[in-house]
């Protein structure tokens, strides 16, 4: 690792070498941990003072004071503690590694896409030109949604770069963060799209805006076709719908879906998070039966047939005629009360 930092520092060679942590990790005495958690427990041993070593280098090359260092995941814990598996609730949707959340690395809930994210200088430096433009509060603590994906325009823009022209930016720049600017807020809205099979996850997408996330699941509503239904997920025919309030039930617990006082809400998430996966040109997952492909699983909007969303007079479902949550031809928005065809006598 310090020859490839070296090698960056002085003369770039992305096909340098480094050395990784050695294995084994002393535990305190007493401790007694084998199998996956001995092994579990070494590689976070070893990636903690990987980074401390990585630390220390940057100011041996003098060149902390204008280093940025951004530590997050690219997805949830999956650390090998799990409650027992139930023959009704598949083992990986428990909370388990990363409670209170439910769910772990690929699932749908929060335990496989909420992650924690560190940003500070490798070494705090009042001087510094970078610092004094963005002076990051030290244990300041913010809980705005932010992604991975944010990273990339947010770099550039600190480095007063532009984006090249004809690529296509899908973040958002949060520098202002690191300027301890209070009034700054990311877009609070996310969504996932997940159109196949995993060994941790089957067939979701979600949408989170706010406190308030919504999850899709395939295999419920489309029950007579070969949508892969392993690790327990055999739950064709359920409600494929899921409403939680996240600032309430950070363990997604209480499915709100089906809660008659949320019923516009859900519809109004579930138009959101249909309209987002058309503006990504987003693969939905294909329908098979036999072995044959007989059709392509779209999102199906809730069947709340008296649901007016917009108070226009006019129930969702007779404005979105098809239930496909878009606006066709012929069609108006169930979303503005402006946009409406009365209902003739």
């Amino acid at each position: 690792m310090r020859r490839y930092i070296h090698q960056r520092h002085d003369q770039p060679d992305p096909n340098g070498d480094y050395d990784t942590y050695p294995s084994g990790t002393s535990f305190d005495p007493g401790v007694s941990i084998g199998g996956n958690l001995r092994n579990f427990g070494t590689l976070i041993g070893g990636m903690d003072k990987s980074l401390g070593d990585l630390m220390d280098y940057l100011k041996e090359l003098g060149v902390a004071n204008r280093t940025l260092v951004i530590f997050m995941s690219d997805n949830g814990g999956d650390a090998p503690i799990q409650q027992g598996y139930s023959g009704d609730i598949p083992w990986l949707e428990k909370i388990s590694a990363v409670a209170p959340l439910r769910g772990r690395k690929g699932s749908r809930y929060e335990g496989g896409t909420r992650i924690p994210m560190i940003v500070g200088w490798a070494e705090v430096d009042s001087s510094s030109p970078i610092q004094r433009e963005y002076p990051i509060p030290q244990n300041a603590v913010n809980h705005d949604i932010v992604a991975i994906w944010d990273i990339y325009p947010t770099i550039l823009n600190m480095l007063k770069l532009k984006v090249p022209v004809g690529h296509q930016v899908d973040g958002e720049d949060i520098s202002p963060y690191f300027r301890g600017d209070l009034s700054f807020h990311r877009t609070q809205k996310i969504f996932q799209h997940f159109p196949h099979h995993h060994s941790y996850a089957n067939f979701y997408s979600t949408y989170r805006k706010g406190d308030w996330k919504v999850i899709y699941n395939y295999m419920d509503q489309y029950a007579h076709t070969d949508l892969y239904s392993g690790n327990g997920y055999k739950t064709a025919g359920r409600f494929p719908w899921q409403l939680f309030n996240l600032k309430d039930d950070i363990g997604e617990s209480n499915d709100l879906a089906q809660d008659p006082a949320q019923r516009e809400r859900l519809m109004r998430m579930a138009r959101s998070l249909i309209r987002e996966l058309r503006q990504a040109d987003a693969q939905y997952p294909v329908l098979t039966r036999n072995g044959q492909a007989v059709g392509t699983a779209y999102i199906r909007m809730p069947d709340f047939p008296a649901v007016d969303s917009d108070g226009d007079g006019v129930p969702d479902l007779v404005e979105d005629a098809n239930g496909n949550g878009l606006i066709e031809p012929g069609e108006t928005d169930p979303d503005d009360a402006s946009s409406f065809v009365p209902i003739r006598e």
